[in-house]
């Protein structure tokens, strides 16, 4: 269930369309990543500011990609600022009521594939296939405004890049302390 904001809290399960929801906002991203069996820059480490947008149903930013492809739960616009290893983009995900499908679209590239949703806790699990091959994301909370996330990169010869990330939620109250008894 999601508090007054819409966020997630840590205590109750709640619907995939709250998750989503509970993912809007600002956030400060770290992330981490591995490339497997590199030699030279098998590690790497950048920041940048994500925004992501909660979209219903009926946003018009999902009516034309969604028109022929089922009905729509929700999605989520994306976009995040450049940083020395990334340039600045865009993307969308919208998630389907029927046969947990997804579309994932970046630029000018789409893809589809499956989600997984195992409540707040578990979180929500993305796969989708590429050209270069399969990609898998996990995306879940440990704070309402603490969202953590993997991905896991797999080539045509086996896993190539794992990368972590950790993302707080900017401009929100710290929580009040406790009241003394």
């Amino acid at each position: 269930m999601g508090d007054s904001k819409g966020r997630v809290t840590t205590s109750a399960a709640v619907s995939l369309a709250e998750f989503l929801e509970s993912c809007a906002g600002k956030w400060f991203s770290q992330r981490t990543s591995y490339r497997l069996g590199a030699s030279e820059n098998w590690h790497q480490s950048d920041k940048t500011t994500l925004f992501v947008d909660f979209l219903a149903p009926d946003a018009l930013e999902l009516q034309a990609l969604t028109a022929s492809q089922g009905t729509a739960i929700a999605g989520l616009q994306s976009r995040w600022e450049a940083t020395p290893l990334q340039t600045a983009s865009t993307s969308l995900l919208v998630l389907f009521a029927e046969g947990d499908r997804l579309i994932h679209q970046r630029g000018d590239r789409l893809w589809q594939g499956r989600y997984h949703f195992a409540g707040n806790h578990r979180g929500l699990t993305l796969q989708t296939e590429q050209p270069e091959g399969a990609v898998e994301e996990r995306f879940w909370f440990a704070h309402p405004n603490l969202r953590l996330r993997t991905s896991l990169i797999r080539d045509r010869d086996g896993l190539s890049r794992s990368s972590f990330y950790s993302e707080i939620r900017l401009g929100v109250k710290p929580p009040e302390p406790p009241a003394e008894a």
